[in-house]
């Protein structure tokens, strides 16, 4: 290795501020490829900006020695308007001179003499352009016409691969499946001593039922409500009682149906919403969780199920691609369009102790096979195939 400047840069602004799951996965990215960053590469490069929030400190990437750290800060938004509509400025304005630059929250860089690599989570924006947050939904909506691009483009599950190529003229052997990963440490099924306290701060007390997820239209939180609201009048009517349901995320945006269906099914005080939580929190209340349920009508993955799973949380789930894809045959499913058949299935569940613990060790199972330190090898395979073909140079 003759040249000691660095050959790749990763967008990890993703990172900063609060996260969603596509921050998250970008750290998580980070921390696995610090594991497996190969012998006799050149450190890498962050780039991180953001003028608002400030860098994380817990994570473990900044401070490995692995990536050199390059903090900008340009008006985001401004930054990706510029993108759509100009396609200025290049991100070698903020990257420097790099071989290849891996763009693992879907923004499509303008174009550059870098080879571009570009993560994408979903196409949610094509399935259903209505129910999409007009700022984000609109960014990608335009510019992933200029997927054709990018050199290679990493999909996150064979059904996000599948629906690229429903939607756009892309050569299929450009697109490489690499699911995500769980984090086993963090998320684990063994009792941390903050546990208790952590669901004492927010007033949750056991048995509840749990679901994790922005409150956004295609988390399709309005049927999950309805649902609990019909199987809360199934069990009364046994003279049962339903489990508290949980709702952890923030507020989201579009339409918000939440306060109607809740004083409508009369489940106000069954139901805590407890806004955004920091990540510390999420695995304490899977673990204690008596049943984690997903309704969303589309994803382009499963990330949170895989959480749930790993730490010993049974699933319900929509019967979408994606969620049968990750979690197969060890989780209960169904239909995101029916809340009847979904009291059904929750009435169920609640009452079977043997159903959940056998979905419980499936899910151990399933989770097992997901890590980010696999993610992290086969994304730095795609850069290595990328080098290799002659559309940069990492051999130097």
């Amino acid at each position: 290795m003759t040249s000691s400047r660095s050959q790749v840069c990763i967008n990890a602004s993703s990172v900063v501020g609060p996260r969603t799951g596509i921050g998250q996965a970008t750290s998580a990215l980070l921390g696995g490829m610090v594991r497996n960053w190969p012998e006799g590469w050149p450190p890498g490069r962050a780039w991180v900006n953001s003028r608002r929030y400030p860098l994380p400190e817990n994570d473990t990437w900044l401070k490995s020695g692995a990536f050199e750290l390059i903090h900008t800060r340009w008006s985001g938004r401004g930054l990706l308007r510029s993108w759509q509509h100009l396609k200025w400025p290049c991100v070698e304005r903020f990257s420097g001179l790099v071989d290849l630059f891996h763009a693992p929250e879907s923004y499509i860089p303008p174009p550059s003499a870098s080879a571009k690599i570009v993560t994408v989570h979903d196409v949610y924006f094509k399935y259903a352009p209505t129910d999409v947050e007009p700022y984000g939904g609109g960014y990608f909506n335009k510019t992933f016409s200029r997927l054709g691009e990018a050199e290679k483009i990493i999909a996150i599950s064979g059904f996000t691969r599948k629906e690229l190529l429903k939607f756009y003229p892309l050569d299929p052997n450009r697109i490489a499946v690499i699911p995500q990963g769980v984090d086993h440490d963090r998320f684990s099924s063994e009792e941390q001593e903050s546990d208790v306290r952590e669901l004492e701060s927010l007033g949750i007390e056991q048995p509840y039922l749990l679901c994790v997820a922005t409150r956004e239209p295609r988390k399709n939180m309005s049927i999950l409500l309805e649902g609990y609201a019909r199987s809360d009048r199934v069990l009364r009517a046994a003279r049962q009682r339903i489990p508290t349901l949980v709702i952890a995320g923030s507020s989201g945006w579009g339409r918000n149906e939440i306060n109607k269906i809740l004083e409508e099914g009369q489940i106000r005080e069954k139901v805590i919403l407890t806004g955004y939580l920091p990540d510390s929190v999420i695995p304490a209340l899977y673990r204690h969780a008596m049943l984690y349920i997903m309704p969303s009508l589309y994803e382009g993955f499963g990330m949170p199920v895989l959480e749930a799973m790993s730490c010993g949380c049974p699933a319900l789930l929509a019967d979408i691609d994606a969620f049968r894809e990750v979690a197969g045959d060890a989780a209960v499913y169904f239909n995101p369009r029916d809340s009847a058949l979904l009291a059904r299935q929750l009435v169920t569940l609640v009452g079977d102790h043997q159903l959940r613990a056998e979905l419980r060790e499936g899910g151990f199972t399933r989770a097992e096979a997901y890590t980010w330190d696999a993610t992290a090898r086969s994304t730095l395979d795609v850069y290595r195939e990328v080098m290799e073909n002659g559309l940069a140079d990492i051999e130097r």
